[in-house]
């Protein structure tokens, strides 16, 4: 009897963490702006981006900080991907880059002129007093809408990619959230 309560304890606790947990990849990339470390992203169960940085080799991570975008691409629109970066050295710009849940693809770029230092009430949490990195406001990418069909989820979060061509443009590969998934590209 104790063996059986055990096994249905565990059944239920497993089906109800697999439901609740969004599986999406964690993406980092050293902080080539303000020199603060590594910058690690994540796109948190309520459609969020976050940030936690490391300050060096062997150091702990921080806290996470949320990057939103809570709201600011449009009411009930949330993050659905991975989140996914490039550093252009061209204009010395880090963005990052996600698909939303309106099929769209946005990107918040990290601002170079206002450095944070790590350990402010509130934000990172930690005793280094290194700069760390602030940034803008998330804004759609390209000039036109992707195709979107209501009600698609795609599977798997990876749905955006980004890279440099020749060290100065940076390209932008995405899936369409349409019954029939297409690459675009901008």
């Amino acid at each position: 009897m104790k063996i059986l309560c055990i096994l249905i304890i565990l059944t239920v606790f497993t089906q109800w963490s697999i439901a609740t947990t969004k599986l999406t990849r964690p993406f980092a990339i050293s902080d080539l702006i303000t020199n603060s470390g590594t910058m690690g992203f994540y796109t948190s169960s309520d459609g969020n981006v976050l940030l936690s940085l490391q300050a060096g080799d062997r150091q702990p991570w921080s806290a996470w900080v949320s990057l939103g975008p809570d709201g600011s691409i449009g009411t009930g629109v949330k993050i659905v991907s991975s989140p996914v970066g490039v550093h252009c050295a061209s204009t010395n710009q880090t963005r990052i880059f996600a698909m939303a849940s309106n099929g769209q693809v946005y990107s918040i770029l990290q601002n170079p002129n206002s450095p944070r230092k790590v350990g402010l009430p509130g934000k990172f949490g930690v005793k280094d007093k290194a700069p760390a990195p602030t940034f803008g406001k998330w804004a759609a990418v390209g000039n036109s809408s992707l195709p979107y069909d209501a009600g698609v989820m795609l599977s798997g979060f990876d749905s955006v990619q980004v890279g440099n061509w020749n060290k100065q443009k940076i390209l932008v590969f995405a899936r369409s959230m349409t019954n029939e998934s297409n690459l675009y590209w901008s």
